[in-house]
């Protein structure tokens, strides 16, 4: 289930596989890492090509993402943006989170305590819109939707 994530995010794509991101760790529950020494829901760490995932977050949101935020999603993007730097992705900081709430039905607050960081890229968060509230996202960033959506070979 895990893998069907980075799946959605690059099958359109002729390599489909994230690079060399090819170990996934669960906790049963938020962790805290080295790097990152409070407790979060997920972790993408390029160098030794993993991501950490909290079991408890990153099922529920897979399963029911109208409800509870797709960490999974967010973390292979996330992943994805920093092993794809030659893409001009669209600039989605200048908008902050208005319009992220005003896409998705999970506010600023839910997905920030979800995730576990105060400080969150707002790109993965706009990338985990343009799958999971699709509509609405091209209604109200019709460019910002053609960009990923070309990107992303969707």
């Amino acid at each position: 289930i895990i893998s069907t994530q980075a799946l959605k995010l690059c099958l359109g794509l002729n390599d489909f596989l994230i690079k060399d991101l090819d170990r996934i760790y669960l906790y049963k529950h938020p962790f805290p890492s080295p790097r990152f020494q409070f407790l979060h829901t997920y972790e993408t760490d390029i160098i030794d090509g993993v991501v950490i995932l909290s079991l408890e977050q990153a099922i529920i949101g897979i399963v029911q993402p109208k409800i509870y935020y797709n960490i999974t999603l967010h973390a292979f993007a996330e992943a994805f943006i920093h092993l794809h730097p030659q893409y001009n992705y669209p600039d989605v900081n200048k908008y902050g989170w208005q319009i992220i709430n005003e896409i998705s039905p999970l506010k600023q607050e839910v997905i920030v305590a979800t995730c576990g960081f105060e400080n969150l890229d707002l790109l993965p968060v706009h990338i985990v819109c343009f799958f999971e509230y699709a509509d609405v996202y091209q209604t109200k960033l019709p460019l910002e939707y053609e960009i990923l959506n070309k990107i992303l070979n969707q």
